[in-house]
């Protein structure tokens, strides 16, 4: 048998969720996963020629079918029923509660499909924030046979809405531990330094997309007490995103425009040289306030711990469960300033503690966070809901199927 994994977005879009079901999926032991997206961006037939998992792209209707009655629903089943038959499904993955999860439900209900609900954290705050979109999330979500969550802080909020622990499963994102295990060009490091106009001296680094949850203001402002007990810091900033110019004229106001280096987005295979040359990992996230922008877990602390790198980082959504603090690296309160400045200081001043969170958290991450056990923990859940659930037969589908399809409303919100 396989699985149905619909996705809102998928590969080659670059960004959190799409590397996290690309590594899940694709990792999966004993499982064929069939991808429906209805994602474009990039060179998406490049892609799917050379990707291991079968791709099917279906412009909007993935989206919009239950906001257009019988017609739509009608649609995206004749879309759905060969891809189902010719595959032989019997188990559907719903990338995000809304609106892939209302595919998983629909399919439930109309062909006893079982379905399974990722969620990260961000729209689960957002979907409570409007009234339909609320009591929506909540039909998908009670009636899925697992919510899978990407961290315990995103599992609450789950927990919140009713789910029982029962079926609410945590897998957090995972790693490649080859890739950070192999040491990077000394020669390349060494150009990199030369390119930033960077001295041996003690170096954080931010890797992130530049924008107000990053927390990127917060080291900025924690700079002028940093510089004055170390005045050779530099602080190299890897990333783009709308918040660069505001971040550039606070770095100017604030008179530490020299010991900070933008430097844009960088190559993959950079990527370990920039972890090679810095010294402290930083990146205070947080949730903004009045917004529902939550940093779910946070995977590059652990691509920068796996480099031996100790992290000061935000309390804040997820981040706790990448980052123990006081054994890998420093939590603190991401809207205090003097917090960051006052962490960052406390390792550069102890060398033996920087290179102990940095060892601890290396050897964390790699034991425990390597993608191929995640999969693993995913294939025990996916073989858990098939042994739960019996076997559609025809006549039941047919009988469950009409009556969906002729229907005045797809879901009943009444």
């Amino acid at each position: 048998m396989a699985s149905l994994l619909l996705s809102d977005t998928f590969l080659p879009r670059i960004g959190g969720r799409e590397n996290y079901y690309h590594h899940l999926f694709s990792n999966l032991p004993q499982e064929k996963t069939i991808v429906l997206t209805p994602d474009y961006q990039g060179n998406w037939s490049l892609h799917d020629a050379n990707y291991p998992l079968p791709v099917y792209r279906v412009e909007k209707l993935s989206q919009l079918w239950h906001r257009w009655g019988r017609p739509g629903r009608w649609r995206w089943f004749k879309t759905l029923l060969p891809l189902i038959r010719q595959y032989q499904i019997d188990l559907v993955h719903c990338g995000l509660v809304l609106p892939d999860g209302l595919t998983g439900w629909w399919l439930k209900q109309t062909l006893g499909l079982p379905y399974i609900v990722y969620t990260h954290g961000k729209e689960i705050l957002e979907n409570q924030a409007d009234a339909e979109k609320a009591q929506l999330m909540s039909i998908v979500l009670l009636a899925a046979s697992r919510v899978v969550s990407n961290s315990y802080y995103t599992s609450d909020l789950v927990a919140q809405l009713g789910v029982p622990a029962a079926r609410r499963v945590v897998i957090h994102p995972g790693i490649v531990p080859a890739q950070w295990q192999t040491a990077p060009n000394p020669m390349r490091t060494e150009q990199l330094r030369e390119q930033h106009r960077i001295s041996h001296c003690p170096v954080l680094l931010s890797v992130g997309r530049l924008i107000e949850r990053k927390g990127h203001d917060m080291v900025i402002k924690a700079l002028p007490d940093i510089l004055q007990r170390h005045p050779e810091t530099v602080y190299v900033i890897v990333g783009e995103g709308p918040a660069c110019d505001l971040l550039v004229s606070l770095a100017e106001n604030l008179g530490v425009s020299q010991a900070v280096r933008f430097v844009g987005e960088v190559k993959n295979e950079d990527l370990s040289a920039y972890y090679a040359l810095a010294d402290i990992f930083v990146m205070v996230s947080r949730q903004p306030l009045g917004s529902h922008e939550v940093e779910g877990f946070g995977i590059v602390y652990l691509e920068a711990n796996a480099c031996g790198l100790a992290v000061v980082a935000g309390r804040s959504g997820g981040v706790p469960d990448a980052v123990v603090d006081g054994e890998t690296g420093l939590l603190v309160d991401p809207f205090s300033f003097q917090g960051v400045a006052e962490a960052i200081g406390r390792l550069l001043n102890d060398s033996a503690l920087r290179q102990t969170l940095g060892q601890q958290g290396k050897n964390r991450a790699i034991a425990d966070f390597d993608w191929v056990q995640a999969s693993q923990r995913l294939q025990t859940e996916i073989e858990q809901v098939r042994a739960e659930t019996a076997k559609p037969h025809l006549i039941p589908q047919v009988w469950r199927t009409l009556p969906r399809l002729l229907q005045k409303s797809a879901f009943d919100l009444s």
